[in-house]
Parts: C-alpha cells; structure tokens; sequence
C-alpha cells in the first residue's frame, strides 16, 4: 500500500506562507492558536463527513440522562479516507509542516490517537472549561498541540457546542474568549499548556436538527521535551465550572429554562465532586503505602559502614544513589572500643561550592573540612567511644545545591555531599 503525504490532503491556501501563520499563532490571544477556514481539501473534507463513524444501534445505555459521546481511537480501523489520513498523519511531512506553523520544533504525532480520533457529542452534551492532562500516559512525552478539524455541514451559535477558548476559567468575570463555530473543514490548533482553557456549552439542537450531530476530528502532538517555565507536575484534565450566565443578576425572575440550566451546572459540579473525591482517596491510598514503603526503606537502609560497629538508625534518608541534602544523622552501636573513624566523602563537582562538613561525634564537634573539588576526602576523627556504647555522629554541609542551580545537569534536587564509606575501628 502506497505511502500518503500530508500535503496531499492539505488545502492549497495553507500550504504556502507558513511563517506568516507562526506569526498570527504566536500573536494570537488568550493564548497561542490558529483557526483556519477549509484546512483540508473539499473532497478530503467530504469523505470525512461521509464516512464519519456512526454510533451503535441500539444506542448505548444513557448517563445522566443522555447517551455518551461516541468516540474512535483506532482510526485506520475505520478504513477509507481515514486509514489513508492517518498514513499521512503518521509521516514526516505532517509534523514538519505543524512545526513550520507554530514554531514548536520536533513534534511527535501520537498513534494512538490517546483521547483523541473521531469525537461524535449528542444532544445535551457540553464540555466544561478545562486544560489538557500534560503527560502522555504511556510514553510520558509533553503534550503540546491540540488539532481539531470540524465536520458539520450546518451549525448556528445558538444550539450551544461552540468551542470557546477562555484565558483563565477560576474568573468569570474575565471574558477574553474566542469562540469557533464547529463548521466543516474548520480547524483549531492550540497550544496545551496550563492556561489553555477550552471547552463548549450544551449541545441544544432545535427539533428540526435533533438527527444531527456535533462531529470532529482530533490530534495530538507531543515532545520530549518543552521549556523549564512550562513544566509542571504530571496531572490529568483538569476541569473549571463556567459560573452562572451573565443574565443571571440580583431582581432577575428565572425562567424554566434557567432553572434547568443550573440544576444541570450543579449536578455536573456533584459529578465532578464525587470523581475528585475518589481520586483524593485512591491517592491518599498511595501515598500512605508510599509513606510505608519508605518507613521500611529507612529501617532497611544501610551505608557502607566496616569495622567494629553496627547501623541502629539513619535520618534523613539519603537519596538512592547516596546524596546527602545538608544533614545526617547516624547512630551506630559500637561492637568494641572505637577510637578512630574514617568516613569517605564526596561532594558534587563545582567550581561554586564552598563546602564545609562539620562532623559531630555524640555532640562534640571532631572536624570541619573545607573543600572545593570533586574527590574523595577522608576524614580522620579520634573519639573515645566504649564497648557496647551508643555513638552518634552527626555531620552538616554548610552548602546544599543543585546541579539545575550550578549549570552542570538537570538535577534539581538540594544535595551537600556524600558518604562513600564509613570504617570504625
């Protein structure tokens, strides 16, 4: 089977003058987007409407009182037009042109269509203000452009599902908003960041239109990477309620359609309540094991201690590969007189470290070292600690930095030094 090319189905018009499109992307507000008229060929367009997926016969069971949205991920499954679209998808050349219209270099276009492919919205549905879940769930790459192509025929703002782009939904009274008429062949890219807040009211379709359909086509793209400022804790969609309508004012008489509008706000606010609440609990489940699991760890942990005493205790816990942040704390029971300790330490390699590690041995200060550079310095200590006995030892780095902070990696947790080895004897 033949290998498809992008520009193929691509219209004419926004094949050329890419770097005028990047500038109108990067210009555009509330935040970064495009929405461009007849993205794809009629003919492409048309077969895309034609052969749009239809949902199951019967209907599948309603959820608060209307069917789900139907959806399809596996979109070569579908054959036709959309086998050979998401051929083109997949090459080179469609990644290369979304980079030459956004600026956003070596995208990669998601196979698995993972929250995406053919969105088919019913009456009733609506989709609160929301941002994106910013990590791929299996190859944990940056979620960083939506594309959605539009396939309605015919489409008027007042049946609702106007897709609006909103710069901060926590403020209703901001009303910077883009709103976009889902008509065929339109498209929409954005940037996914986390304040690119979008969604569409209720789908209200009059009774001469109650056979039709809100129907889309949807992409993501991701990368390895993307800029320090933007990333953030790895988090799932994240939805804001809209607030009551504008008209909705102090001596304002509600009408039944009012009424029915906000029951339906506040039941949908329950339901996401309730699916907050049970994702509080199944995280405070993980953590407590977490919590667990490093209880035992810290029982279990063990420096490389030789000679004539045992580990009771360690607090805190270094860092797996052994990385101190500022203090520890050592407790070792002596096995036999002790009157010499030599512990083997390292600090991180730069020229921006000033180190002093000051060792305590049962509150008595033994020795403070001061040193610049990234090998291995022994400190010889003299105690007087008797069989049996308890000896505490601990030491304290006078600096705690991060490589992220010194230029030298993309490390960013606070570390002092490390301990490669302790002998007692």
């Amino acid at each position: 089977m033949r290998s498809e090319k992008f520009e193929d189905f691509l219209s004419p018009t926004w094949a050329k003058d890419c770097h005028l499109l990047q500038d109108r992307f990067n210009r555009a507000k509330p935040f970064k987007h495009l929405v461009l008229d007849d993205f794809l060929r009629p003919d492409i367009l048309q077969r895309m409407l034609d052969e749009f997926p239809q949902p199951p016969e019967p209907p599948a069971e309603q959820v608060n009182g209307h069917v789900p949205k139907h959806m399809v991920r596996n979109v070569s499954s579908l054959g036709g037009i959309y086998e050979k679209l998401d051929k083109a998808l997949s090459s080179p050349d469609f990644s290369k042109y979304i980079e030459s219209v956004t600026g956003i270099k070596d995208l990669i276009f998601d196979p698995e269509y993972f929250g995406g492919g053919t969105h088919n919205n019913q009456q009733g549905h609506a989709l609160a203000p929301h941002v994106d879940f910013n990590y791929h769930p299996r190859t944990r790459l940056h979620r960083r452009l939506n594309i959605i192509i539009y396939l309605n025929e015919e489409w008027e703002s007042d049946w609702g599902g106007v897709l609006e782009l909103r710069k901060d939904a926590w403020d209703p009274e901001n009303r910077e908003i883009v709103s976009v008429l889902p008509m065929l062949g339109v498209c929409v890219i954005f940037e996914t960041t986390e304040a690119s807040w979008h969604g569409f009211d209720d789908i209200k379709l009059p009774e001469s239109h109650k056979n039709i359909s809100r129907k889309s086509f949807a992409i993501y793209l991701y990368t390895q990477e993307r800029p320090s400022e933007e990333v953030q804790a790895e988090h799932s969609t994240v939805y804001a309620p809209k607030g009551l309508p504008q008209h909705i004012q102090a001596g304002y008489t509600l009408d039944h359609n009012d009424l029915l509008s906000i029951k339906k706000s506040l039941e949908r606010r329950d339901r996401h309540l309730k699916r907050l609440y049970a994702r509080e609990i199944a995280q405070a489940q993980t953590i407590n094991t977490l919590k667990d699991d490093l209880s035992r760890s810290r029982k279990n942990f063990r420096l490389n201690i030789y000679g004539y005493a045992d580990q009771l205790s360690i607090n805190p816990l270094p860092f797996s590969d052994g990385w101190i942040s500022g203090n520890l704390n050592l407790e070792i029971a002596a096995l036999e007189d002790i009157r010499q300790i030599q512990i083997d330490t390292v600090i991180p390699d730069s020229a921006h470290y000033h180190q002093e590690i000051s060792v305590l041995i049962n509150g008595t200060l033994h020795s403070i070292v001061h040193k610049q550079e990234n090998v291995s310095t022994i400190i010889n200590l003299s105690p007087r600690v008797e069989k049996k006995a308890k000896l505490i030892m601990s030491m304290t780095g006078s600096v705690a930095g991060s490589g992220k902070e010194f230029g030298l990696n993309e490390d960013q947790r606070k570390i002092s030094f490390r301990i490669k080895s302790v002998f007692l004897r």
